[in-house]
């Protein structure tokens, strides 16, 4: 479906593609019955009709639908040559059919691809104003999918072309753009503009699991916002891969102005960042020299979520639409981890009804608001608590306990502590795991890794195998004799089976411990809490849980079972095999995995955790969600909402709540 876009104040929800070259059916216009999917004989007469007095070259020509957004069509005419048709439905379609003639050129002049070069006529059969004309041009429009797929995403050439484009456009005279009728885009203003749509008719349509974690994503991400310093410049508004055509492995052509402004350079990585991944979205910064900082890519993630809340509130009551509107938004919501960054203090209590609205707005009666949500705008800073830095512990950014959370993997040892509402007081630290690994040498490694940690109350770890009350069962990476993928060590295996971590910590560390499989604590911070939903760690082997509406399911150690060619999973899956093999065979392995696991459990949703999963190519299907690596350690604080009997075989000690 079309991306909407926030465009000016004044027309707000509005569409953020005037044309989609996209094939129907796509979103149909705001007129009456003009085509959406199709041409009617009845629109074809008109149409031939102004094009007898305007193009009388056209008049004859073989009409064929292109696509449709909320405000325009694109016909395409194969005359001579062939030619774009673009007819405006409304009269700010039209005004920007206007100034796209007017603007292209000096576009042309800065940048080294095509761009169309439109001409205006009258006469448009479908609204008011002009409609536009311009020769197709060069190259083909790809899905993300295929962007992936073809390896587009990582072709340094193509990261450097995309430097280039957008070091021409953001080089463009803002005075002069303005001179030729571009309008300023207040992101952030904005946002807050839309904030009381969104609680009205996006958050009440999400649980409140879900609810919950949009509020705090919308909180930090305007106090993101403040702590930003980027420049305002001219943009092409619509920057997706789908407005840049390829041929063969190069970039020949950018399409689609309409949606041009002058607003914060971020504004043009958005959908860099949402479609073609952080990785493909930092190499372009990297190559045009401005890097970016933590700030700017929680800025990023926040234009993420912000574009697919207006999108819902764009489509209104199609529910054809609304649905799979809601259904990007949840996969955004639901991989909340996505937003926590470490640093951002949480301004709303779990479970908070607080709704999302500027400082001084009317309040909504049942819904009080709080002093700290103050709308973040331009070079305004934040009243939101304020950045933690990482560069030393820190204090408690709020009342509560405060949770130790390790990830105990195969290759590495991370740990950090979270606050109550589960904002990182430290950066994540981290050592190699070393080898061979005892019980009692891990225990004293950890001891030393949390040592510069700031003061935390209570313990939660995600361990590499299974565990039940505390104590290891198997623990199949931690007792080779070298690490894994080296022969299993005897001693280390009769070491481990049995082991009482839980209790071994909780006396090293002075504070009580919970311990469960490391996949199991990645699913307690990403599962939405509805259905049966499964996640999977990539990393040095192959993790899974299952969680069934917000209930984490009794481990199962998938990974240690037959998958294909008599191997299982981890041996087929894990790093050691992604590096012998390679990517491309690895990623073929990981899709016949996802549908392995799925004719097995019959998943609602799944995710995807873990280090290799930024090897991950192309479309993995609408119920596949990559999560943040921090899962692991964010889900420490959810693990302490767990049943205190999953945990002990003993009444349990009174720990902090």
């Amino acid at each position: 479906m079309a991306r909407r876009g926030l465009g000016n104040r004044d027309r707000l929800p509005r569409a953020g593609k005037n044309v989609t070259m996209i094939p129907a059916p796509r979103v149909p216009l705001a007129v009456r019955s003009t085509p959406t999917t199709r041409l009617t004989s009845s629109d074809t007469a008109a149409i031939r009709a102004v094009l007898r007095d305007v193009r009388p070259d056209l008049a004859n020509a073989r009409l064929e639908w292109l696509g449709a957004g909320l405000s325009s069509i694109a016909i395409l005419a194969m005359g001579a040559e062939r030619t774009v048709l673009r007819f405006p439905a409304d009269a700010v379609a039209a005004a920007s059919v206007e100034r796209e003639a007017r603007l292209l050129p000096l576009v042309a002049r800065h940048v080294h691809v095509a761009v169309p070069q439109l001409t205006p006529l009258p006469g448009n059969p479908f609204g008011p104003g002009s409609f536009g004309v311009y020769p197709m041009l060069a190259g083909t429009q790809l899905t993300p999918g295929q962007w992936f797929r073809r390896g587009l995403t990582s072709d340094p050439r193509i990261v450097t072309t995309i430097a280039s484009v957008l070091d021409g456009l953001h080089a463009i005279s803002v005075p002069q753009a303005r001179q030729l009728g571009v309008p300023s885009l207040h992101v952030w203003d904005d946002g807050a503009a839309i904030g009381d749509d969104i609680e009205r008719e996006v958050i009440t349509a999400l649980s409140p699991a879900d609810a919950h974690a949009f509020r705090r994503a919308w909180a930090a991400g305007f106090a993101a916002a403040g702590r930003t310093s980027s420049r305002d410049v001219f943009l092409h508004g619509d920057f997706s891969l789908d407005h840049l055509l390829i041929d063969q492995r190069s970039i020949v052509s950018l399409i689609d102005f309409g949606d041009v402004v002058i607003g914060d350079e971020l504004y043009d990585l958005r959908y860099l960042w949402d479609e073609g991944g952080a990785s493909m979205a930092r190499a372009v910064q990297a190559q045009r020299g401005r890097p970016l900082n933590d700030d700017q890519e929680d800025a990023l993630r926040f234009l993420t979520l912000l574009e697919a809340a207006g999108d819902v509130l764009a489509v209104g009551d199609d529910d054809r639409q609304r649905e799979p509107a809601l259904r990007r938004l949840l996969r955004l919501v639901r991989c909340s981890a996505t937003y926590r960054r470490a640093g951002v203090a949480r301004i709303d209590e779990p479970h908070s009804t607080t709704p999302i609205r500027a400082e001084g707005a009317t309040t909504v009666p049942g819904k009080p608001t709080t002093p700290t949500k103050a709308i973040i705008r331009k070079g305004v800073k934040s009243k939101a608590p304020p950045r933690i830095t990482s560069s030393k512990p820190n204090a408690r950014s709020s009342a509560g306990p405060c949770t130790l959370t390790l990830d105990i993997g195969g290759t590495g040892l991370k740990a950090s502590v979270l606050d109550r509402n589960g904002a990182m007081l430290h950066d994540r630290v981290r050592v190699p795991t070393a080898y061979p690994c005892s019980p009692t040498g891990l225990v004293a490694a950890l001891h030393e890794l949390v040592s510069p940690l700031p003061v935390f109350d209570r313990v939660a770890v995600g361990f590499p195998g299974v565990v039940r009350h505390g104590v290891v069962r198997t623990a199949p990476h931690l007792i080779t004799s070298k690490g894994p993928g080296t022969p299993v060590d005897p001693a280390m295996r009769q070491a481990w089976t049995g082991f009482d971590l839980g209790a071994a910590l909780t006396a090293t560390l002075g504070k009580a411990t919970r311990v469960i499989n490391d996949a199991d604590l990645q699913g307690l911070d990403v599962a939405a809490g509805t259905g049966v939903e499964v996640i999977v760690t990539l990393g040095t082997g192959f993790g899974t849980a299952v969680v069934r509406d917000g209930v984490l399911s009794t481990h199962l150690e998938i990974a240690q079972h037959t998958f294909r060619h008599n191997e299982t999973y981890d041996d087929q899956l894990g790093d050691m095999t992604r590096k012998k093999i390679g990517n491309k065979r690895w990623n073929r392995r990981v899709r016949r995995a996802l549908d392995s696991l799925d004719t097995l459990i019959g998943y609602d949703h799944i995710f995807l955790g873990g280090g290799n999963t930024r090897h991950l190519n192309g479309d993995l299907g609408p119920k596949a969600t990559i999560i943040d690596p921090n899962a692991g350690i964010l889900g420490g604080l959810r693990l302490w909402t767990q049943p205190a009997s999953l945990f002990t075989t003993t009444p349990p000690a009174t720990t902090p709540s």
